[in-house]
């Protein structure tokens, strides 16, 4: 049976805002706009997530169709609405969020998700891996995977206003790292979470021997931390148009690799330097492809030259 890939996280439909005005609107969302980089790829990703039954929610599953997503474990509700983000460039492009949200009051998880096999792939995070309304079911599959040997990929993307308003946040933000092989994070994930600005802190805290740290810095270096390697790679400058989904290209490109390059939960834990610097170059270039454009996913011309 081929590998699936799966990504869980919110969904919004993102208004970006330039100078006053607004230059770009997009489905967003950290793990949807990962899943269609992938899409475009042609590579067998389902998004896991909740909308509304509204004219927002209708526009974003039939993007999601057209860029080769699956959309069958979309939850769709009948009260409420689908979420939207207003993004705020500054002078460097870089993004302020403010959301809308209006949930309705009892939140299902999706029923609707295929069967999570041995070697597929799962990526999840953002404020969605930490919400209490449907914690029990989405910590409950997570667990489920790790038991079936699926690699498991974890994005914390946090954000401030997601610690103050959940008393559980730690709790939830610890279990959510023990079951990962993979922790992608920024720099800025570790100090809102845990007030540490030491990376090799972080790891020695919070993960074992068997678990990969990778972390990124904005426009800094990114470290890569093993049981046996810790090394900095650099970024090439460039002029971006806009920052907004370049840590999730960073995801779609590091989960692209291990997907074409057949690598297997047991494989990770032992991968050699020229093996990770291959991975990693290649999620800076699809980052650095999105940087070039106010959309929030690889460019379909780079996705043909991939």
């Amino acid at each position: 049976m081929k590998p699936k890939i799966f990504t869980i996280g919110e969904v919004l439909y993102d208004i970006v805002f330039k100078n006053g005005k607004p230059v770009s609107g997009c489905p967003g969302g950290s793990m949807l706009n990962t899943s269609v980089s992938l899409g475009r790829l042609n590579a067998p990703v389902s998004f896991v997530s909740e909308l509304g039954n509204d004219a927002t929610g209708k526009i974003i599953i039939d993007f999601l169709t057209s860029n080769n997503v699956q959309t069958k474990s979309i939850q769709i509700y009948k009260e409420g609405q689908t979420s939207i983000a207003i993004a705020v460039l500054d002078d460097e492009n870089n993004a302020s969020y403010s959301f809308y949200k209006n949930y309705p009051e009892a939140r299902l998880f999706s029923k609707n998700i295929s069967k999570i096999n041995k070697n597929d792939i799962v990526l999840f995070g953002s404020s969605y891996s930490l919400q209490k309304e449907i914690r029990k079911h989405f910590y409950d599959l997570l667990q489920k995977a790790k038991k079936t040997s699926t690699v498991l990929i974890y994005d914390p993307n946090i954000r401030p206003s997601s610690i103050k308003s959940n008393p559980k946040f730690k709790t939830f933000f610890k279990e959510n790292i023990s079951v990962s092989d993979i922790i992608r994070c920024s720099d800025e994930d570790i100090k809102y979470a845990c007030g540490i600005n030491d990376i090799h802190s972080f790891y020695s805290s919070f993960m074992n021997e068997n678990q990969i740290l990778i972390c990124t810095s904005g426009k800094g270096k990114i470290s890569l931390h093993t049981e046996k390697i810790n090394k900095k790679y650099s970024v090439p400058k460039i002029e971006s148009v806009s920052t907004i989904g370049a840590g999730d290209n960073f995801n779609a490109g590091l989960i692209y690799s291990l997907f074409k390059m057949k690598i297997r939960k047991q494989d990770i834990a032992s991968l050699e330097i020229k093996q990770w610097d291959k991975i990693i170059n290649i999620g800076v270039d699809f980052a650095i492809d999105v940087c070039k454009s106010y959309d929030n996913f690889i460019s379909k011309e780079f996705a043909e030259n991939v």
